[in-house]
Protein backbone atom coordinates (compact mmCIF):
# COMPACT_ATOMS: atom_id res chain seq x y z
CA UNK A 1 0.00 0.00 0.00
CA UNK A 2 2.88 2.18 0.73
CA UNK A 3 4.68 1.84 -2.04
CA UNK A 4 1.63 2.60 -4.32
CA UNK A 5 1.22 5.54 -2.34
CA UNK A 6 5.27 6.77 -3.67
CA UNK A 7 4.22 5.53 -6.75
CA UNK A 8 1.01 7.87 -7.35
CA UNK A 9 3.33 11.10 -5.57
CA UNK A 10 5.84 10.20 -8.27
CA UNK A 11 2.92 10.89 -11.17
CA UNK A 12 1.37 13.51 -9.45
CA UNK A 13 4.89 15.46 -9.01
CA UNK A 14 5.27 14.40 -12.78
CA UNK A 15 2.16 16.60 -13.52
CA UNK A 16 2.73 19.23 -11.60
CA UNK A 17 6.32 19.21 -13.24
CA UNK A 18 5.08 19.33 -16.59
CA UNK A 19 2.75 22.18 -15.70
CA UNK A 20 5.06 24.32 -15.07
CA UNK A 21 3.18 26.37 -12.06
CA UNK A 22 5.08 24.65 -9.11
CA UNK A 23 8.78 25.69 -8.12
CA UNK A 24 10.96 23.19 -10.22
CA UNK A 25 13.57 22.72 -7.85
CA UNK A 26 11.11 21.44 -4.91
CA UNK A 27 8.81 19.21 -6.83
CA UNK A 28 12.22 17.68 -8.46
CA UNK A 29 13.13 17.18 -4.51
CA UNK A 30 9.87 15.46 -3.73
CA UNK A 31 10.15 13.01 -6.61
CA UNK A 32 13.64 12.43 -5.27
CA UNK A 33 12.80 11.73 -2.32
CA UNK A 34 9.58 9.21 -3.27
CA UNK A 35 12.16 7.83 -5.83
CA UNK A 36 14.40 7.18 -2.39
CA UNK A 37 11.28 5.69 -0.57
CA UNK A 38 10.65 3.19 -3.64
CA UNK A 39 13.78 2.02 -3.62
CA UNK A 40 14.06 0.96 0.14
CA UNK A 41 10.74 -0.73 -0.69
CA UNK A 42 12.80 -2.63 -3.20
CA UNK A 43 15.67 -3.23 -0.84
CA UNK A 44 13.30 -4.76 2.05
CA UNK A 45 11.21 -7.26 -0.64
CA UNK A 46 14.49 -8.69 -2.12
CA UNK A 47 15.69 -11.69 -0.73
CA UNK A 48 19.08 -10.92 -1.39
CA UNK A 49 22.10 -12.79 -3.25
CA UNK A 50 25.51 -11.22 -1.94
CA UNK A 51 28.78 -10.95 -4.29
CA UNK A 52 32.24 -9.88 -1.98
CA UNK A 53 32.86 -6.34 -3.54
CA UNK A 54 36.36 -5.51 -4.36
CA UNK A 55 37.60 -2.84 -1.39
CA UNK A 56 40.62 -0.05 -1.74
CA UNK A 57 41.06 -0.49 1.99
CA UNK A 58 43.23 -3.99 2.36
CA UNK A 59 41.31 -4.53 5.67
CA UNK A 60 38.09 -3.81 4.81
CA UNK A 61 36.30 -7.26 4.08
CA UNK A 62 32.61 -7.23 5.02
CA UNK A 63 31.70 -5.09 2.04
CA UNK A 64 28.97 -7.17 -0.30
CA UNK A 65 26.48 -6.21 -2.55
CA UNK A 66 23.19 -8.22 -3.66
CA UNK A 67 23.56 -9.02 -7.96
CA UNK A 68 19.64 -8.77 -8.00
CA UNK A 69 18.52 -5.43 -6.75
CA UNK A 70 22.05 -3.53 -6.56
CA UNK A 71 21.77 -3.18 -2.25
CA UNK A 72 25.12 -2.33 -0.62
CA UNK A 73 27.47 -1.45 1.87
CA UNK A 74 30.38 -0.56 -0.31
CA UNK A 75 30.39 3.19 0.57
CA UNK A 76 29.79 3.13 4.62
CA UNK A 77 33.22 3.29 5.28
CA UNK A 78 33.28 6.97 3.58
CA UNK A 79 29.39 7.67 4.41
CA UNK A 80 29.69 10.73 6.65
CA UNK A 81 32.63 12.00 4.40
CA UNK A 82 30.29 12.65 1.12
CA UNK A 83 26.52 11.95 1.96
CA UNK A 84 25.59 15.10 -0.08
CA UNK A 85 27.29 12.99 -3.38
CA UNK A 86 25.58 10.01 -3.06
CA UNK A 87 23.15 8.64 -5.52
CA UNK A 88 19.78 8.07 -4.99
CA UNK A 89 20.28 3.85 -4.56
CA UNK A 90 23.34 4.76 -2.43
CA UNK A 91 21.13 7.20 -0.15
CA UNK A 92 18.20 4.20 -0.14
CA UNK A 93 20.93 1.75 0.97
CA UNK A 94 21.88 3.63 3.47
CA UNK A 95 18.81 4.37 5.31
CA UNK A 96 17.85 0.45 4.66
CA UNK A 97 20.81 -0.27 6.20
CA UNK A 98 20.74 1.89 9.05
CA UNK A 99 16.96 0.63 9.62
CA UNK A 100 17.94 -2.76 9.18
CA UNK A 101 20.98 -5.42 10.27
CA UNK A 102 22.17 -7.12 7.24
CA UNK A 103 22.79 -10.38 8.66
CA UNK A 104 19.16 -10.49 9.62
CA UNK A 105 17.75 -10.16 5.63
CA UNK A 106 16.84 -12.75 4.19
CA UNK A 107 19.59 -13.78 2.36
CA UNK A 108 22.63 -16.06 0.57
CA UNK A 109 25.94 -15.41 -0.31
CA UNK A 110 27.34 -16.50 -3.35
CA UNK A 111 31.03 -16.78 -2.28
CA UNK A 112 31.95 -14.47 -5.34
CA UNK A 113 33.95 -11.42 -5.60
CA UNK A 114 33.34 -9.19 -8.16
CA UNK A 115 32.11 -5.60 -9.20
CA UNK A 116 28.73 -5.07 -8.45
CA UNK A 117 27.93 -3.56 -11.55
CA UNK A 118 29.35 -6.93 -13.55
CA UNK A 119 27.70 -9.12 -11.16
CA UNK A 120 24.18 -7.44 -11.84
CA UNK A 121 25.19 -8.05 -15.73
CA UNK A 122 25.65 -11.50 -15.20
CA UNK A 123 22.77 -11.96 -13.03
CA UNK A 124 20.50 -10.74 -15.33
CA UNK A 125 22.11 -12.90 -18.30
CA UNK A 126 21.35 -15.82 -15.83
CA UNK A 127 17.93 -15.48 -15.16
CA UNK A 128 16.91 -14.48 -18.51
CA UNK A 129 18.25 -17.71 -19.42
CA UNK A 130 16.80 -19.65 -16.88
CA UNK A 131 13.87 -18.12 -15.08
CA UNK A 132 13.23 -20.75 -13.05
CA UNK A 133 16.32 -21.41 -11.46
CA UNK A 134 16.82 -20.75 -7.88
CA UNK A 135 19.38 -18.47 -6.22
CA UNK A 136 21.67 -21.27 -4.87
CA UNK A 137 21.86 -22.42 -8.74
CA UNK A 138 22.23 -18.70 -9.90
CA UNK A 139 24.86 -18.53 -7.46
CA UNK A 140 26.96 -21.61 -8.96
CA UNK A 141 26.19 -20.37 -12.47
CA UNK A 142 27.59 -16.62 -11.44
CA UNK A 143 30.91 -18.38 -10.29
CA UNK A 144 31.13 -20.01 -13.17
CA UNK A 145 30.89 -17.17 -15.59
CA UNK A 146 33.77 -14.94 -13.54
CA UNK A 147 35.71 -17.49 -13.47
CA UNK A 148 35.36 -18.26 -17.20
CA UNK A 149 35.71 -14.14 -17.35
CA UNK A 150 39.27 -14.85 -15.50
CA UNK A 151 40.59 -17.37 -17.50
CA UNK A 152 40.02 -17.35 -20.63
CA UNK A 153 41.21 -14.60 -23.28
CA UNK A 154 41.44 -11.32 -21.65
CA UNK A 155 41.99 -8.84 -24.85
CA UNK A 156 40.40 -5.61 -25.03
CA UNK A 157 38.38 -6.90 -28.17
CA UNK A 158 36.72 -9.48 -26.06
CA UNK A 159 36.33 -7.01 -23.20
CA UNK A 160 34.45 -4.70 -25.46
CA UNK A 161 32.40 -7.43 -26.59
CA UNK A 162 31.77 -8.49 -23.17
CA UNK A 163 30.38 -5.03 -22.41
CA UNK A 164 28.41 -4.73 -25.06
CA UNK A 165 26.69 -8.51 -24.31
CA UNK A 166 26.21 -7.35 -20.86
CA UNK A 167 25.10 -4.10 -21.53
CA UNK A 168 27.74 -2.40 -19.22
CA UNK A 169 28.72 1.16 -19.03
CA UNK A 170 30.96 1.71 -22.71
CA UNK A 171 33.91 2.39 -20.38
CA UNK A 172 33.50 -0.32 -17.92
CA UNK A 173 37.00 -2.17 -16.72
CA UNK A 174 36.59 -3.74 -13.59
CA UNK A 175 36.76 -7.46 -14.61
CA UNK A 176 39.27 -8.41 -11.97
CA UNK A 177 39.13 -7.32 -9.01
CA UNK A 178 42.44 -6.16 -6.85
CA UNK A 179 42.62 -9.35 -4.79
CA UNK A 180 42.44 -13.32 -5.55
CA UNK A 181 39.52 -15.73 -4.28
CA UNK A 182 40.92 -18.02 -1.88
Amino acid sequence: MAREYFENMIAHYMELLESGECDKDEIERRIEICKIKLKEYDYRDCKHLWVSLPSEDEYEDRLIGCVKCGFNNAYIPEFEKKFDKLSDNEKASFEYITTWSIYDMPSMHSESWCDLELGMAIYRKIKAAHPEANDEQISDYLACALCNMRTKDQSEQRKASRVKRLELRPNFNAWNPEFEQD
